[in-house]
């Protein structure tokens, strides 16, 4: 069996939650592993590996209508992946998540330095010169993923290719709405599927992937190892999972990097407007009008800049 439903973006902008709330309906079985990654070397330009290295991430799907799996870089990867998405999975529907793009990458660097991807004492400034610093052909490549913090943001570059290849096929939602009204986002993507939407176990969304710092590295590196090789028990047993995690929080938690300063967050407005101007007159263009707060004023700004 293979997927027919797919997370197919962005990092950081509430897949993983969005993920177990869905697989928590009895009518769509999740992979064995959120992110398969499957289709990830596509975003390199370089090939997938045998389609049955894919299908065994569903070897445990049964009769459910719906086979999902969330990798958010999928989104990264253009109409070359778009079309071997749709050779290979046929009928397959995709979900994308939009994250106002100042706040995503900065949650995108702090899981970065969480995950012990990024030096610890990387400041938010530096690594903002960092992302910059990369050429912009390699900002995707695999092995500067974590400097894609600015790049990643940049939705209007890589939507198109959605819009374009999937038509009625994908939805787009909005991580203001999955914070501010999760329960509404279920039912709306349950009426799309075609599947009851009392199926959701109470609050079935919940925060599955927030970020915390750390105070003991080697500690940090031992539970990652676990989380890696545990990963299916968030699904089979998410409350036992909840509590294992509640714990490791109050033994190595530490409090999170100080907030960016008032000019590097005000050069990240300015730098993220146009990229944010197009993709709400994108959204707009493609009958999608309810938009986040974030987008509505990336239209008021692009109307006043006319008007001047």
């Amino acid at each position: 069996m293979r997927a027919n439903l797919i997370i197919a973006g962005v990092p950081k902008a509430g897949t993983t939650s969005l993920f177990l709330a869905l697989a928590s309906h009895p009518d769509v079985c999740g992979s064995s592993i959120k992110e398969t990654q499957y289709y990830r070397p596509l975003v390199d330009g370089n090939e997938c590996g045998p389609i049955e290295e894919y299908e065994n991430y569903f070897s445990k799907c049964t009769t459910q209508r719906y086979r999902l799996e969330a990798t958010p870089e999928y989104f990264y990867g253009g109409r070359r992946l778009i079309d071997r998405m749709k050779s290979d999975l046929g009928d397959v529907r995709v979900i994308l998540v939009l994250r106002e793009p100042r706040s995503r990458m900065i949650s995108f660097f702090r899981f970065k330095k969480a995950h012990m991807h990024l030096p610890s004492d990387l400041s938010f400034e530096d690594y903002l010169s960092a992302c910059e610093a990369v050429p912009e052909k390699g900002r995707l490549a695999r092995d500067s993923s974590a400097y894609m913090g600015m790049e990643g943001s940049h939705y209007d570059t890589y939507l198109p290719h959605w819009l374009a290849g999937l038509g009625d096929s994908l939805r787009v939602f909005f991580f203001d709405d999955l914070i501010s009204d999760a329960d509404s986002v279920l039912v709306r993507i349950a009426e799309w599927l075609d599947i009851d939407p009392a199926g959701f176990p109470p609050e079935s969304m919940s925060h599955g992937n927030s970020t915390t710092n750390f105070r003991w590295a080697p500690l940090q590196r031992i539970a990652l190892r676990i989380a890696e090789r545990a990963e299916g028990l968030s699904q089979s047993h998410p409350g036992l999972y909840n509590r294992m995690r509640a714990i490791y929080y109050r033994i190595n938690a530490a409090a999170p990097d100080e907030r960016p300063s008032a000019k590097t967050l005000d050069y990240l407005d300015r730098h993220f407007a146009p990229h944010n101007q197009r993709l709400a007159q994108q959204l707009i263009n493609h009958g999608i009008q309810s938009l986040p707060d974030w987008l509505h004023a990336a239209t008021r700004d692009a109307e006043v800049s006319e008007s001047s």
